[in-house]
């Protein structure tokens, strides 16, 4: 994915463009007064495009990946037709990273029934109680990946 990020923002007569992309997956379990009342996951993708051309900006947001170097042409004509001046940007050498989570158990690879059955135990024991009418338990489990992609093209000093 990160080619296809760099290989969309060259080409464009920018003083400066940088994308950014998320993809999440998210999973809920959910009880109420002791009764299971919602398991669901959900996946969810999302970017954006920013770039500078004579002092001033073009933004445009997405949620796929396709015809992305379109995109970036679109941010970068937006920004285009609102310059009026050049934009300076000091020189900077670019920063490549990728970094790993450190988890000693990645909760995504604990089946969800395995899940559940911890929020069962938890749930019965707190309805164990006579004094407990009714219980709430809401286990959210979010993942995101994000990649974030800048280029300098045409910078002043």
């Amino acid at each position: 994915m990160r080619n296809q990020f760099t290989d969309a923002l060259k080409g464009h007569n920018a003083s400066y463009i940088e994308a950014h992309f998320e993809e999440s997956e998210a999973t809920h379990i959910i009880y109420r007064s002791g009764r299971l009342e919602e398991v669901s996951r959900a996946c969810n993708s999302g970017g954006n495009i920013r770039a500078s051309v004579k002092g001033s900006w073009g933004f445009v947001s997405f949620n796929y990946l396709g015809k992305l170097q379109d995109k970036v042409a679109l941010a970068v004509d937006e920004a285009r037709l609102a310059g009026r001046e050049e934009f300076k940007l000091s020189s900077a050498e670019p920063v490549v990273d990728a970094v790993a989570q450190k988890l000693k158990r990645d909760s995504a690879t604990v089946p969800l029934a395995a899940k559940k059955q911890v929020l069962d135990g938890y749930n019965d024991i707190m309805l164990s109680s006579p004094k407990i009418q009714s219980s709430r338990i809401d286990y959210p489990q979010n993942h995101r990946n994000q990649l974030t992609e800048i280029a300098f093209f045409l910078v002043f000093c």
